[in-house]
């Protein structure tokens, strides 16, 4: 503890955090006045220039800090990545967490890493028939997750394939009986996983609508939804990924809450690229009535930092170290919303 607030006197200035109706500073104990839902959607992606380092406004001028030269899914590839980058807010100075993937998708859960995923992650594939998703319960950290967290609040949650690729997972379902995070019993959409594991992304997306249709007709959609969109391992599988993603998008901005909503665009790690800042460096998007529009934030951010925006939002404690010092993106959100809804490009 006495190197960590060391360390942090030799990093950081101390300053009173700005009262945020939008987006309270942590531990201000206020939820935010205008967003009541908050929709995280983990897509796999490559680094920032391999997405959009074409990206431009309609004069030809660069919209973000991308190289073309190193593009590999144009706008022609992923429209909608490429639409929702432009219309709403991004991020284009946001790396991933860690290299490898299992590790990585931790962080945006959980704020950290837990020292057991850390060690696993160098073991590869010795150590199957365990996967390394970072799912299984010996890789929890302390405080729990974002769904505990929720839980903790009393707040709604729906899952739609996060903290379910547990050891012993296949298409067929799960062969060696580890159990699930228990905060997701009755939570998750587990036909939502079934679609996920067969590799199909535009079933995923109709499994989606179909089961969050449900709440919807209720009045009673979830606080916090996460969605899991990985990318099918075949020559279109980005293009499959990015209707499905429009697809999504263009359902929740159609929902009768969406004046109230925040959807979080952020890549899980990064599918290895070249980059020219760092191959690490990845992107976040922020797609709602109250994001910043055309806006471009340069802040040096990872995904910890939208849990932190998640937490405030919510009122919600820190789960960890790092989500507690991570930069949060109030800045990219505005009081005056836009509720005009996203059209998925097919």
């Amino acid at each position: 503890m006495k190197w960590t607030l060391d360390a942090l006197r030799y990093n950081r200035t101390p300053a009173t955090a700005k009262p945020d109706p939008i987006v309270p500073p942590l531990r201000s104990g206020r939820r935010s006045d205008a967003i009541d839902h908050v929709v995280f959607i983990a897509v796999q992606s490559p680094g920032y220039d391999a997405m959009f380092g074409d990206l431009a406004d309609p004069a030809g001028e660069p919209h973000g800090n991308g190289d073309p030269s190193l593009e590999t899914y144009p706008q022609s590839v992923t429209p909608n990545l490429h639409a929702l980058a432009h219309a709403y807010a991004l991020a284009d100075n946001f790396y991933a967490a860690d290299e490898d993937a299992g590790v990585a998708t931790q962080v945006p859960l959980v704020g950290t890493v837990s020292l057991y995923a850390q060690l696993m992650a160098g073991v590869g594939a010795a150590r199957n028939p365990a996967t390394d998703f970072g799912d299984d319960p010996e890789e929890y950290t302390r405080a729990g997750t974002i769904f505990n967290a929720l839980e903790r609040a009393g707040l709604s949650y729906r899952d739609y394939g996060g903290m379910l690729h547990l050891s012993g997972e296949s298409a067929a379902g799960y062969t060696l009986g580890v159990p699930a995070l228990a905060a997701l019993s009755g939570n998750a959409d587990l036909m939502y996983s079934m679609q996920e594991s067969r590799g199909d992304a535009a079933r995923r997306a109709a499994e989606f609508a179909s089961d969050m249709t449900r709440y919807v007709q209720a009045d009673a959609e979830p606080n916090f939804v996460y969605v899991a969109l990985p990318v099918p391992n075949r020559p279109s599988g980005m293009a499959e990924t990015d209707r499905a993603l429009g697809s999504i998008v263009d359902f929740i901005s159609h929902t009768p809450h969406w004046s109230s909503t925040a959807i979080f665009v952020v890549p899980e790690g990064v599918i290895p690229s070249t980059d020219h800042v760092n191959d690490l460096r990845s992107y976040a998007l922020v797609v709602s009535p109250l994001a910043r529009r055309g806006y471009v934030g340069r802040a040096h951010l990872y995904p910890a930092g939208v849990l932190k925006t998640e937490e405030e939002i919510f009122g919600l404690e820190p789960l960890s170290l790092g989500d507690l010092l991570a930069t949060d993106m109030a800045d990219f959100f505005l009081d005056v919303p836009d509720p005009e809804p996203y059209d998925a490009i097919r």
